[in-house]
C-alpha cells in the first residue's frame, strides 16, 4: 500500500501542494470524461430531437467504437439506420454491413440489402458495390444454393456495378466491364466492356488498366492499338498490378507499340516478379541467363527461375532444375534438381518429366 509521500513522489507534487494538486488532477480527469459524455448527449439530442442525420451517424459511431461511452453495437446500429433514413449515405453502408453480418443486431439480409440500396441512391459507391456483389453471389452460387441463379440477378449485378462506376469506383467499372466481356447470362458487348475498363483505369483501378491493355492488344471491341495497350499496362504497373508490369515488359522486349528496350523490359519483369507474377520471374531469369539488356548473372538467373517455379511456372522449374543438375550459377545439387523436375512435371512440363 503506497503512503502519501510515495504517491506524492510518483506524481511529482510538492508535499505542501499534494491535496490541492491531486484534487486539480482529479477535476481535470473528471472534466475530460464529462466532456466526452456531454458531447454524446448533445449529438443524440440533435439526432433524436432535430433529426440531424450527421449527428445520428456520429453518435452511432461513438457507440460502436466506444469513444467516450460504453460500447453498444445495437444502439450504434439503430442510430446509423436513423442517419441513413435522414440521408447520410455512409450510415446506410455501415448499418447494412452490421445487418449483413449480424454485428450487434440479428442478421437480416433483406434489411441489409435495403440499406445498401439507400446508400447507393444517396451516392455512395461502395453501397452500390455491396448490392451488386449480393446479386452476383447470394443467389448465384450453385454449391451454396444447389442451382444456377436467375439471369436477372446478373443483370442487376451489372446495373449496380455500373452505378458504382458512375460514382467514381474504378473496381465497379472493372467488375461491370468483365461481365460485358464475358457475356455471362446476358448479351456480350466488347466495346462497352472496354469503355468501362478505360473508365476504371482513370479512376485508379490498376486491374482495369490491365484489362484495358488486353482489349487494345487484342482488338476486343476496339481497334487494335499496341501503343495504347502499352500505355494502359504501364499505368496498371504503376498501380502495382504485377500482370500489367509483365505485359508491359513483353511489349518493350518485343518492340510492340514502342521501340525495343530490353533493359526497361527487365525492369518491368522484375516489378512483375516482385509482385508475385511467376511468368515475369521466368522472363527476367532468361534475360539474366543470356545477358540481354542486363549484365549476365547466372546466380540471379537460378534464383529467378526458382521463384517462377514456386509460383507454378513449369518452365521455371525445368530451367532451375537443369542449372542445378549441371552446377551452372549454383553448386551442383542433383537432389534439388530432381525436386524441381518433379514439380515441373506435375505442372505439365514434358521436358521436366523427361529429365527425371
Amino acid at each position: 500500500m503506497l503512503n502519501v509521500t510515495q504517491i506524492r513522489r510518483f506524481f511529482g507534487f510538492p508535499l505542501f501542494c499534494f491535496p490541492v494538486c491531486l484534487g486539480v488532477l482529479i477535476a481535470i480527469m473528471t472534466t475530460s470524461l464529462t466532456a466526452s459524455a456531454q458531447t454524446q448527449i448533445e449529438e443524440e439530442t440533435r439526432c433524436l430531437r432535430y433529426n440531424n442525420a450527421e449527428a445520428c451517424y456520429q453518435a452511432g459511431q461513438r457507440y460502436v467504437t466506444a469513444d467516450g461511452v460504453e460500447r453498444d453495437l445495437e444502439r450504434g446500429t439503430v442510430l446509423w439506420v436513423r442517419a441513413c433514413e435522414g440521408g447520410y449515405a455512409e450510415a446506410c453502408w455501415s448499418a447494412g454491413h452490421h445487418y449483413a453480418l449480424g454485428i450487434g443486431v440479428s442478421d437480416d439480409h433483406e434489411r441489409a440489402m435495403s440499406l445498401y440500396e439507400l446508400g447507393c441512391d444517396r451516392g455512395l459507391a461502395k453501397s452500390c458495390t455491396a448490392r451488386a456483389l449480393d446479386y452476383m453471389f447470394w443467389y448465384t452460387t450453385p454449391e451454396v444454393f444447389g442451382e444456377d441463379g436467375d439471369p436477372e440477378d446478373q443483370r442487376l449485378a451489372v446495373y449496380f456495378f455500373e452505378r458504382a462506376c458512375d460514382l467514381g469506383d474504378g473496381n465497379g467499372c472493372l467488375n461491370a466491364g468483365e461481365r460485358y466481356m464475358l457475356g455471362d447470362r446476358f448479351a456480350q458487348n466488347l466495346a462497352h466492356g472496354t469503355q468501362l475498363f478505360v473508365r476504371g483505369c482513370r479512376n485508379e483501378s490498376a486491374a482495369s488498366c490491365r484489362q484495358a491493355g488486353f482489349s487494345y492488344l487484342r482488338g476486343s471491341g476496339v481497334e487494335e492499338d499496341q501503343h495504347l495497350a502499352l500505355q494502359h499496362f504501364l499505368v496498371g504497373c504503376e498501380g502495382e498490378d504485377a500482370t500489367a508490369c509483365h505485359w508491359a515488359g513483353l511489349l518493350y522486349d518485343a518492340g510492340m507499340g514502342v521501340a525495343s528496350d530490353q533493359s526497361l523490359a527487365v525492369e518491368l519483369y522484375m516489378l512483375g516478379c516482385d509482385g508475385g507474377y511467376a511468368a515475369a520471374c521466368f522472363f527476367a531469369g532468361n534475360h539474366y541467363f543470356d545477358g540481354e539488356g542486363v549484365d549476365m548473372d547466372l546466380a540471379l538467373a537460378v534464383q529467378l527461375f526458382e521463384r517462377a517455379c514456386e509460383g507454378e511456372d513449369s518452365g521455371g522449374c525445368f530451367n532451375s532444375g537443369l542449372l542445378y543438375s549441371r552446377g551452372v550459377g549454383t553448386p551442383k545439387n542433383l537432389e534439388r534438381a530432381s525436386q524441381l523436375f518433379e514439380r515441373g512435371c506435375a505442372l505439365g512440363d514434358q521436358q521436366s518429366c523427361d529429365s527425371l
